[in-house]
């Protein structure tokens, strides 16, 4: 997902119907210039070079999101079967799915079933230290900083540098250094010493293994399409 405005003006984008790289391409309606998908960046016309802001979005199974937002609408039509919207065409998990995280200068990819196995992966990409984590039972994907985290309720209680996160049985997310829980999925602290921080989610892109190495060569990989989880 990526933010549409620039440089003051937000764009209208179309699909362009032609592939890139074997990935969608779409077009801007004021300028007429092509942008891939992968990147948000223009690949053509007078934009070519210019990219968007990618920005946090969710990716998680229909079913454990109405489950939270029950209010929520949908755009569907008669080929909405039992529940499921366009299952035609739905997209399922499987062991060459990753969860692409690019920063600046640096990638780097998460085996989603190696991921589900742990719960969560705390890693550093370039200068950033970040933490993946997939719920085993909903699919739902997070990445969060591990740092810059904002100010508690409780104004005098001590915030470290870096978190180190971890999940424990019952699938609840703590960080190691103060105990605090947090919900992840909206980087908010919810009970512990830092209650009320918040702390930075971090944009990631699914994709099939294959397809984020092509368009970021220079990626790590973590995890493999086993599950296999390495060795600290």
């Amino acid at each position: 997902m990526h933010d549409r405005r620039l440089d003051g003006r937000t764009l209208t984008f179309g699909n362009e119907g032609a592939l890139f790289m074997n990935a969608m391409t779409w077009w801007d309606h004021e300028t007429e210039s092509i942008w891939s998908q992968p990147w948000g960046t223009s690949i053509a016309g007078d934009l070519r070079g210019r990219s968007l802001t990618l920005i946090p979005s969710e990716l998680r199974t229909w079913g454990s999101w109405i489950a939270e937002h029950p209010d929520t609408l949908v755009l569907a039509d008669e080929r909405e079967v039992d529940g499921f919207l366009f299952p035609q065409r739905r997209q399922l998990f499987n062991e060459r799915f990753v969860i692409g995280v690019s920063i600046q200068d640096d990638a780097a990819a998460y085996y989603f079933p190696s991921v589900g196995n742990v719960g969560v992966r705390n890693d550093t990409l370039g200068e950033f230290p970040i933490a993946v984590f997939v719920d085993d039972e909903t699919n739902a994907i997070s990445v969060l900083l591990r740092n810059g985290v904002g100010r508690p309720a409780d104004e005098d209680a001590a915030v470290p540098a870096v978190l180190t996160f971890q999940i424990d049985a019952q699938g609840v997310a703590t960080d190691v250094e103060t105990g605090t829980v947090w919900d992840v999925e909206r980087g908010l602290a919810t009970a512990g010493p830092l209650r009320g921080a918040a702390i930075q989610k971090v944009p990631y892109t699914p994709a099939f293994d294959w397809a984020w190495e092509d368009f970021f060569p220079h990626s790590t990989f973590w995890g493999d399409n086993n599950g296999k989880v390495p060795s600290p």
